[in-house]
């Protein structure tokens, strides 16, 4: 493995989606806090998110894909939206390659195509229990905002946003909000 010659593109068919979705069950197949199911994405899945305003950036090694993620505009509206909105979907790096900077390369590909596509509100969701993912969006720069429950999951998922300018709300109010959406989930399921 060399780090140095692993380049991050724009996938355009020039490695076969079958090569993106190993790459997705392999990173994700021991990963007890991914409680939804990761290896029924499709290709129809990644083209639908492409043809609404999408973007999936490998990670190759040569014709080795070691990683993904894709970014996407998505209608999405709360206190936490500022201007236009896309969210981070199917996100994977290879286990051999984890550790090595490959996501965060991901995610400034992710954060440079919003730049250009004048997106001003990222948003990111992921499971309450992934503490490797919340780690790394708190880490660059990812605030959490609301908290969810989908009826076809059994946790909760926690949605997160960045900003490309200036924060809507003050964090007392994010965290605050935050909380209480937490609290909400947490008496409902409780009285069920």
């Amino acid at each position: 493995m060399n780090i140095e010659e692993i380049r991050i593109i724009p996938w355009t068919g020039q490695v076969p989606f079958s090569a993106i979705s190993e790459t997705i069950r392999r990173a994700h197949a021991n990963r007890k806090e991914i409680t939804y199911n990761t290896t029924n994405i499709t290709e129809d899945d990644v083209q639908k998110r492409i043809r609404n305003g999408g973007i999936v950036y490998v990670a190759a090694e040569g014709q080795k894909v070691v990683g993904t993620m894709t970014i996407c505009r998505q209608n999405s509206t709360g206190y936490y939206v500022t201007g236009n909105a896309a969210g981070i979907h199917y996100v994977a790096v290879d286990p051999e390659y984890a550790g090595h900077g490959i996501a965060t390369r991901l995610l400034n590909e992710c954060i440079q195509w919003a730049k250009d596509n004048n997106i001003q509100t990222i948003l990111w969701n992921t499971a309450e229990n992934n503490v490797a993912a919340l780690s790394f969006c708190e880490k660059n720069g990812f605030k959490k905002v609301e908290c969810l429950k989908y009826k076809s999951i059994e946790h909760f998922t926690v949605r997160l946003a960045y900003w490309m300018g200036k924060q809507p709300v003050s964090d007392m109010m994010r965290v605050m909000r935050y909380n209480i959406s937490r609290q909400k989930l947490s008496l409902k399921k409780a009285l069920r």
